[in-house]
């Protein structure tokens, strides 16, 4: 039985290795490598020869080490012949192409991680693939030096994307070569370059050369130690920048004096901003002409604007008399947290739609006041929707309540409070719809409160309640009509800094 059993081992191995001989030579894991695209007729011979294959493993059983070692020869021959049958490999590099594409759309969704990704996957299948993928300039045009493939140089990339606009972020924090190195090869297609996204510090910033940057339209920098001049300069001939945003950090070790600290740099003319963000920690102060010169030259074109610094103003009006108010007619949307919230005073802006006001820690300025007074400026303050106050820091309820009375357009209000200032009795019973009076904000639909923690909200809450339940339905005053407010959403809020996306405990009254 032994010599028996041994003799059909010996028998079958021979047969399976004949098999796997003509199988090699219609399909190879060579010729898999090498991108062969089989013809018709190949393709019929090797679905044949997967079949005959298929059939050879129900002879490969048992436990025998040999049968096992062949199984496993048989079946990866088997893999190698499905993949060059495949119908994918007999399609046109343009529509393989857009597969690729496609493919890189699904699997990320950050377009900087692409190159990486194709690198690692479709372009590791044949050379074919490897030769289509590289010839195939959307798949290279995001350029991220944080996930750089040493195999593949910048200047390579920037070939490989064809005359595509280019995209560039270098987002992290190193020696000054590094950030030099990266620029530096790449500026040869600076003309290219659509989008930047650069962390270096303000010395690497100011050593880098101005050119022509006719296609940029987004640059987002992070700046790192002490501000030096000539920051900005590389984009001074970046005369189509759309999206600018500048977040500066500087901390105690940059500096034996670190607070307070000036930049030093100017800002270029940018004609056709349409969104601003400026973003600087409390131990750095952007002087006032220097931002009001920024808002002048962007004045018209300018859409969103978020600002959170200190601004260094001895006198704004002395400063710049011939500038001030300055006219932003296509302003719709602020964010201005802390000592920036005086800026609103220096502006007229009569298409603003959403106003976020922010008072930080310092209370340098009141943003109910300073909203006011940018409201009595504008002619057409009722065009603000949406309002969110965060630590309004009004201690006049009537204060408050003048604010609000100019406010008539207004749909949304969001209230951020850490002690209650303007979640008071007083300002709660004029939101109130009464028999005899019309209340505050008649065109309001929406509201949410963040508070500390239920203690303060018990302080109101009754107050607050008995306001959303009067306005369930539309009520209507002579010729003025109150609009349906949605019950009033409430969050308990974790502390000083957290959002309203910070949600500890939601309550709802109405």
């Amino acid at each position: 039985m032994c010599l028996t059993a041994e003799s059909t081992i010996r028998a079958t191995m021979q047969d399976t290795a004949e098999i796997l001989d003509r199988a090699a030579s219609l399909a190879s894991i060579e010729l898999q490598r090498n991108g062969f695209v089989p013809s018709s007729l190949q393709v019929q011979n090797i679905n044949a020869m997967t079949f005959e294959l298929s059939s050879l493993l129900l002879r490969l059983g048992g436990e025998d080490d040999r049968l096992r070692a062949l199984r496993q020869l048989v079946c990866t021959q088997i893999d190698i012949q499905r993949s060059i049958a495949a119908p994918v490999r007999r399609l046109p590099p343009e529509i393989l192409a857009l597969v690729f594409i496609q493919f890189v759309e699904v699997e990320d969704q950050s377009p900087y991680r692409t190159p990486r990704l194709v690198l690692l996957t479709v372009g590791r299948v044949c050379s074919t693939w490897r030769i289509v993928a590289r010839s195939t300039p959307e798949l290279w045009t995001h350029i991220w030096t944080q996930v750089h493939n040493p195999t593949v140089t910048y200047p390579d990339y920037a070939a490989m994307s064809g005359a595509l606009p280019l995209y560039i972020a270098h987002t992290t924090l190193g020696r000054h070569n590094a950030f030099h190195r990266v620029l530096k090869q790449l500026r040869p297609q600076a003309a290219r370059w659509c989008s930047v996204i650069l962390v270096g510090s303000c010395s690497s910033f100011s050593k880098q050369p101005a050119v022509a940057l006719p296609s940029l339209r987004v640059a987002k920098l992070s700046l790192r130690h002490r501000s030096k001049p000539g920051v900005l300069d590389f984009l001074a001939c970046a005369s189509e920048l759309r999206i600018l945003e500048i977040r500066y950090i500087i901390d105690r070790h940059d500096n034996d004096n670190w607070t307070g600290l000036s930049i030093e740099f100017d800002f270029p003319a940018f004609s056709v901003l349409t969104h601003l963000l400026l973003d600087f920690n409390e131990h750095n102060c952007i002087p006032a002409d220097k931002l009001l010169h920024l808002l002048s030259n962007c004045s018209a074109s300018l859409t969103h604007l978020s600002l959170n610094c200190i601004i260094r103003r001895p006198s704004i009006d002395a400063i710049l008399p011939a500038v001030l108010p300055i006219e932003m007619p296509s302003l719709l949307v602020a964010k201005i947290t802390g000592a920036c919230c005086g800026i609103l005073e220096c502006i007229i802006a009569p298409a603003i739609n959403k106003l976020v006001l922010t008072n930080n820690v310092m209370g340098l300025c009141d943003p109910i006041l300073v909203l006011s007074t940018f409201m009595s400026h504008s002619p057409h303050h009722s065009a603000i929707e949406r309002l969110t106050l965060i630590d309004g820091f009004s201690r006049h309820p009537e204060d408050i309540i003048g604010c609000l009375e100019q406010l008539e357009g207004l749909q949304e209000l969001r209230v951020e409070e850490m002690a209650p200032f303007v979640l008071t009795g007083a300002v709660l019973d004029r939101l109130t719809c009464t028999d005899d009076r019309p209340p505050l904000l008649p065109r309001l639909t929406r509201m949410k409160v963040k508070v500390r923690d239920e203690e303060m909200l018990s302080e109101f809450k009754d107050a607050l309640r008995a306001m959303s339940q009067s306005r369930q339905t539309v009520r209507r005053w002579a010729t003025r009509q109150v609009v349906a407010l949605e019950p009033v959403e409430v969050v308990l809020g974790f502390g000083m800094g957290s959002t309203f996306s910070d949600e500890h405990e939601l309550g709802v009254y109405g």
